[in-house]
């Protein structure tokens, strides 16, 4: 996966981020196959692996989470799933 946009949670224990297929070149584009994942946060060392949750797999990109999303209390977060219009 290629992953862009991370946003730790405010009480710093996850962090939520969105994966597009591998070789995407640029965060620019929506498609399908995106996903929104989560993790919790490395802490001063990396597990290895560490535990990554797909929370999701919809059609979105540019503008899903660029701003940060998260609840003040960590509990939530809002995000964008795009629509592709039909083809013609």
């Amino acid at each position: 996966m290629e992953d862009w946009f991370p946003h730790p949670s405010p009480d710093s224990k996850w962090l939520l981020f969105l994966s597009f297929t591998k070789g995407t070149e640029t965060h620019n584009d929506k498609q399908a196959g995106t996903e929104l994942r989560m993790m919790p946060m490395p802490g001063a060392k990396l597990a290895n692996p560490p535990q990554i949750q797909v929370l999701t797999t919809f059609f979105g990109g540019q503008g899903t989470i660029n701003v940060n999303s998260w609840s003040p209390d960590s509990t939530r977060f809002a995000f964008v799933i795009y629509e592709p219009l039909p083809a013609k």
